[in-house]
């Protein structure tokens, strides 16, 4: 086929592949199809886009079925959503929407220099993150006594230990709102599809993460945002999901934890695993070495390498059944400090090491 007939007439599809391929074998494998149009693009890249135009709704179909989930669908578009979040007028739009319905007033969980926490909090972590701490202990409490009066619990007087009288009786008042009811916008009294919520700020905060199709462990930053008004909260949003728990088996160590990460596709990057070891994993390692009175920097663990060459003669050892002492006296005499160039101390410490993590549980 010359070039001149694929400009003047349309192609099918067998003709693409005829253009694509050749006479040789159609590899219609992922690496193969991806080598075949990395070929024809340096011939033609025009010529290419046409190929690739009329053959993809055959491949999305039959062969890579992947390519029926439009980017938009996957985590790239997540990460994308979370990253424009503070910005997105739509969002803003909504969350004032929120307020109005809950009634809480323009700029009501904010503090100053003046509030009583401020002051407890300046002069341990600095002037640049004390405003954002005393807002975040102030809508806490506003979320605990907004949660229980919507659940019908009597709110005591030392329910709230922080916020102003206003405050308070805001969170009460927002927890009688009916979200169902006809003048609230209609996106904001669909029902939620997760279950388990029954808050009216809890079930605003859902509903924004639907309608704006975020991921919900998002549920949080995206409270605190609708109680604030503060970007911080909503800036730096990870499109993975992390839970973190104690160990699987304390008996073995109670401070050990597990992390479960989820949400997890073909667009997900090493540098996002990367900030899943920074933000999770490392402080919580650097707590457990504190305790332990040593850096990670240090030497971490026992050299493994050292420990193989010294099983073939704990194998014996066992065999044997002699202890470390016994290794000169032994009749065979087949261990001793010059077999393995080792001194003393060291062959003691290696079989010693073996001894801890080999021999079994009674």
């Amino acid at each position: 086929m010359t070039k001149e007939r694929i400009a003047r007439y349309p192609m099918d599809a067998n003709e693409a592949l005829e253009l694509l391929y050749g006479n040789g074998v159609r590899d219609l494998t992922s690496k193969g199809y991806r080598e075949a149009m990395e070929w024809l693009r340096s011939f033609d890249k025009t010529m290419a886009r046409r190929v690739e135009r009329i053959l993809n709704p055959i491949l999305k179909k039959r062969f890579f079925p992947r390519r029926q989930r439009e980017w938009y669908e996957t985590s790239e578009a997540t990460r994308a959503r979370l990253a424009l979040l503070p910005g997105n007028p739509h969002v803003q739009a909504d969350v004032r929407t929120v307020r109005e319905v809950l009634h809480i007033p323009l700029g009501h969980i904010h503090t100053t220099q003046e509030h009583p926490l401020w002051k407890q909090l300046q002069d341990i972590m600095g002037p640049e993150r004390v405003g954002r701490v005393v807002e975040g202990n102030l809508a806490s409490e506003w979320f605990d006594i907004h949660r229980k009066a919507a659940s019908g619990q009597t709110i005591e007087e030392g329910d709230s230990q922080i916020l102003s009288l206003d405050m308070r009786e805001s969170a009460i008042l927002s927890a009688g709102v009916d979200l169902r009811a006809t003048e609230v916008p209609e996106w904001l009294r669909r029902p939620l599809s997760k279950p388990g919520m029954a808050a009216p700020i809890d079930c605003a905060a859902g509903r924004l993460i639907e309608r704006h199709n975020l991921p919900w462990h998002t549920l949080t930053a995206i409270t605190m945002f609708i109680l604030t008004q503060d970007h911080s909260w909503i800036e730096g949003l990870e499109p993975l999901s992390i839970d973190i728990a104690g160990g699987r088996d304390p008996s073995i160590d109670p401070e050990a934890f597990s992390i479960s990460v989820r949400n997890i596709d073909e667009f997900i990057t090493k540098e996002d695993w990367g900030r899943v070891w920074t933000k999770h994993v490392k402080p919580r390692q650097e707590f457990l070495w504190e305790k332990r009175g040593m850096s990670p920097q240090g030497r971490r663990t026992r050299d493994i390498a050292r420990l193989n060459k010294a099983l073939p003669f704990y194998q014996k050892m066992v065999k044997a059944n002699i202890v470390f002492k016994d290794l000169y006296s032994s009749p065979d005499g087949f261990i001793g400090e010059a077999t393995l160039d080792w001194d003393m101390e060291t062959l003691h410490r290696t079989i010693n090491d073996l001894e801890k993590i080999l021999t079994p549980r009674p």
